[in-house]
């Protein structure tokens, strides 16, 4: 008997098996080291794909970054005014902190973000901000309404890095927050402990922000 419509799985397209294929070698290898023809061995696809589905590697390179930063949903939250700025703070952290949870595929795109800031292809456009700039930015106007800044300023622009920070380093260093503090970060319920402290320390920063701001006024 014939399996159900819905249980029966569409075959991936080529070209997206590609893109997840280049994500694993792209991550694992860099852009310099990976091979056409690994990535095309991997997504099951003839050598001649690449070009055909994307013209060259740097192209598919571009390609796969695109694709990163057209999966990734921002809060809601960021963008209500009605929003109390705890509950903003605390939807924000909920959405980063996921990642740290993230397998295979979260994994590897997080690790293939990370390479590209520490050392950079030469292929992405140098004004590129991708998914990095597109937390600041939200999160700078986020902030910008809640302390009633008319215009971003270097002073936000601090306080937006070390709001970030303080989430991105138990991301980009699991491996280490693993072994100086196993337990931390490692499960749902370890997140949600995490979210809470990050909301109480970022609001800490909020205030004494808010307080400098008023002191030079």
């Amino acid at each position: 008997m014939a399996a159900p419509e819905s249980a029966v799985q569409a075959p991936t397209a080529p070209r997206e098996r590609l893109l997840e294929a280049a994500l694993e070698v792209f991550a694992t290898r860099g852009f310099a080291q990976a091979s056409t023809r690994e990535i095309c061995a991997r997504a099951g696809a003839n050598v001649a794909a690449i070009h055909y589905h994307f013209g060259d590697k740097a192209s598919l390179y571009r390609a796969l970054f695109q694709a990163i930063d057209d999966a990734v949903v921002m809060p809601a939250e960021l963008d209500d005014p009605t929003i109390e700025l705890e509950e903003g703070l605390r939807a924000w952290y909920a959405h980063v902190m996921a990642f740290a949870l993230a397998r295979d595929e979260g994994n590897h795109a997080r690790l293939l973000v990370l390479r590209e800031q520490m050392q950079p292809s030469g292929v992405l456009e140098r004004s590129r901000t991708g998914i990095i700039g597109r937390y600041h930015a939200k999160l700078s106007t986020f902030l910008s309404r809640r302390l009633d800044i008319a215009s971003i300023d270097n002073g936000l622009h601090q306080l937006v890095f070390s709001l970030v920070g303080m989430a991105m380093l138990l991301i980009v260093e699991r491996g280490a927050v693993q072994r100086l503090a196993p337990g931390l970060a490692d499960s749902e319920p370890a997140l949600a402990a995490v979210v809470e402290r990050l909301v109480v320390q970022a609001c800490d920063l909020i205030t004494g922000e808010r307080r400098r701001r008023e002191r030079s006024s």
